[in-house]
């Protein structure tokens, strides 16, 4: 069903243009505003990576130090390991002249 539009004032070419400008201005300035919003996100975007990155640096550059610690405790640990086994792999042949020399005793 139809509504009736009691509204008395006819639209005309002037009154039209007038609004069509007006609508045109809103949205021009709201694209603006959305382009300076974004903008703003990825300024700030771009800010959060940077300080992200400078964090990331931070960390791996720490870990690069524990990682050369642990490098050094492990080779000290095969060094030591390896004179314990020299000392260790002939003791028989040392436990048997020990004995030797406390029988000659």
């Amino acid at each position: 069903m139809k509504q009736k539009n009691n509204d008395s004032k006819l639209v005309t070419k002037t009154v039209l243009k007038a609004e069509i400008k007006n609508l045109e201005e809103r949205l021009e300035k709201k694209f603006v505003t959305q382009g300076l919003f974004r903008y703003e996100i990825d300024k700030t975007k771009q800010e959060i990576d940077d300080k992200a990155q400078k964090y990331r640096d931070q960390v791996l550059t720490s870990n690069d130090k524990l990682a050369r610690t642990l490098e050094t405790m492990r080779e000290e640990l095969e060094i030591g390991s390896f004179q314990t086994r020299r000392k260790v792999d002939n003791h028989e042949t040392r436990i048997k002249q020990l004995e030797k020399i406390q029988q000659i005793t």
